[in-house]
């Protein structure tokens, strides 16, 4: 697996198992050089130009290119966009949500928060 990060988000990467390479120009060449035996699929949660164009460069089947974040383009494309706003993911979405759940129960899915509603009133508060 590899994870395109910043620098700062390395042992965050690193901590799942993977490989963290730096976004940012060049990305193409230091995802293919961290890969050496290909892509198979790629999750796009940004939806930026920048992941599109590594995504559809390094994955020869578009059906194995996810995003939840660039609906217009994935659509333009011909790969997967799924979300809320996409009913046509809705039964992907709830033929996964159960293997989600049991990976939940059995503590093997780790969900990492950035942050919460209530976190974030905190540190507006404390920077006042």
């Amino acid at each position: 697996m590899v994870g395109t990060v910043s620098k700062a988000n390395f042992d965050f990467v690193r901590q799942f198992g993977g490989t963290p390479v730096e976004y940012g120009p060049g990305l193409l060449e230091r995802v293919r050089a961290a890969a050496t035996e290909g892509i198979a699929t790629a999750l796009d949660t940004v939806g930026n130009d920048e992941a599109g164009d590594v995504s559809l460069a390094l994955v020869p089947d578009r059906k194995r290119v996810i995003t939840i974040a660039a609906a217009p383009r994935a659509k333009a494309e011909g790969y997967i966009f799924i979300g809320a706003s996409n009913p046509e993911s809705g039964p992907f979405r709830a033929r996964t949500r159960s293997q989600i759940v049991t990976l939940a129960q059995a503590g093997e899915l780790v969900v990492p928060m950035a942050a919460t509603s209530s976190s974030r009133m905190l540190q507006r508060h404390s920077s006042c």
